[in-house]
Protein backbone atom coordinates (compact mmCIF):
# COMPACT_ATOMS: atom_id res chain seq x y z
CA UNK A 1 0.00 0.00 0.00
CA UNK A 2 1.55 3.47 -1.00
CA UNK A 3 1.40 6.35 1.19
CA UNK A 4 -1.22 8.28 -0.72
CA UNK A 5 -3.21 5.25 0.13
CA UNK A 6 -2.37 5.07 3.53
CA UNK A 7 -3.11 9.23 4.04
CA UNK A 8 -6.62 8.75 2.48
CA UNK A 9 -7.39 5.77 4.66
CA UNK A 10 -6.44 7.69 7.21
CA UNK A 11 -8.48 10.87 6.66
CA UNK A 12 -11.56 8.81 5.76
CA UNK A 13 -11.39 7.16 8.93
CA UNK A 14 -10.97 10.75 10.89
CA UNK A 15 -13.98 11.73 8.59
CA UNK A 16 -15.78 8.45 9.55
CA UNK A 17 -15.39 8.62 13.35
CA UNK A 18 -16.14 12.54 13.33
CA UNK A 19 -19.15 12.11 12.19
CA UNK A 20 -20.13 10.02 14.91
CA UNK A 21 -19.01 12.50 17.31
CA UNK A 22 -20.51 15.62 15.63
CA UNK A 23 -24.13 14.03 15.28
CA UNK A 24 -23.65 13.11 19.44
CA UNK A 25 -23.27 16.61 20.50
CA UNK A 26 -25.28 18.36 17.79
CA UNK A 27 -28.64 15.59 17.69
CA UNK A 28 -29.66 17.87 21.14
CA UNK A 29 -29.84 20.86 19.82
CA UNK A 30 -31.15 20.35 15.90
CA UNK A 31 -32.98 17.37 16.47
CA UNK A 32 -32.60 14.51 14.72
CA UNK A 33 -34.77 14.96 11.53
CA UNK A 34 -33.24 18.65 11.27
CA UNK A 35 -29.59 16.95 11.94
CA UNK A 36 -30.23 14.28 9.19
CA UNK A 37 -31.58 16.76 6.50
CA UNK A 38 -28.23 19.38 7.17
CA UNK A 39 -26.08 16.17 6.56
CA UNK A 40 -27.74 15.38 3.37
CA UNK A 41 -27.24 18.98 2.31
CA UNK A 42 -23.69 19.60 3.10
CA UNK A 43 -22.68 15.82 1.13
CA UNK A 44 -24.56 16.91 -1.81
CA UNK A 45 -23.00 20.55 -1.85
CA UNK A 46 -19.61 18.46 -1.38
CA UNK A 47 -20.37 16.17 -4.09
CA UNK A 48 -21.40 19.14 -6.54
CA UNK A 49 -18.55 20.27 -5.66
CA UNK A 50 -15.99 17.89 -6.63
CA UNK A 51 -18.18 16.76 -9.17
CA UNK A 52 -17.42 20.61 -10.48
CA UNK A 53 -13.54 20.22 -9.78
CA UNK A 54 -13.41 17.37 -11.00
CA UNK A 55 -15.76 18.46 -14.56
CA UNK A 56 -17.28 15.22 -14.22
CA UNK A 57 -20.74 15.51 -16.25
CA UNK A 58 -23.93 14.77 -13.66
CA UNK A 59 -26.18 13.88 -16.16
CA UNK A 60 -28.81 15.25 -14.26
CA UNK A 61 -31.34 15.72 -17.09
CA UNK A 62 -31.08 11.75 -17.67
CA UNK A 63 -32.20 11.16 -14.14
CA UNK A 64 -34.53 13.87 -13.56
CA UNK A 65 -37.38 11.70 -12.92
CA UNK A 66 -35.53 9.54 -10.25
CA UNK A 67 -34.14 12.82 -8.72
CA UNK A 68 -37.45 14.35 -8.66
CA UNK A 69 -39.03 11.32 -6.51
CA UNK A 70 -36.61 10.84 -4.16
CA UNK A 71 -36.81 14.76 -3.30
CA UNK A 72 -40.35 14.58 -3.39
CA UNK A 73 -40.71 11.35 -1.31
CA UNK A 74 -37.73 13.07 1.41
CA UNK A 75 -39.75 16.33 1.42
CA UNK A 76 -42.95 14.67 2.37
CA UNK A 77 -41.24 12.26 5.01
CA UNK A 78 -39.37 14.84 6.89
CA UNK A 79 -42.84 17.16 6.72
CA UNK A 80 -45.20 14.36 8.15
CA UNK A 81 -42.21 13.97 11.17
CA UNK A 82 -41.95 16.89 11.80
CA UNK A 83 -46.01 17.53 12.53
CA UNK A 84 -46.26 14.48 13.98
CA UNK A 85 -43.34 15.74 16.87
Amino acid sequence: MKARDMGELLLLSVLWGGSFLCIRVAAPVFGPIVLIELRVLIAGLVLLLYAALTKTSLNLRKHYLCIRFFAQCFDNNSSDCIAKS
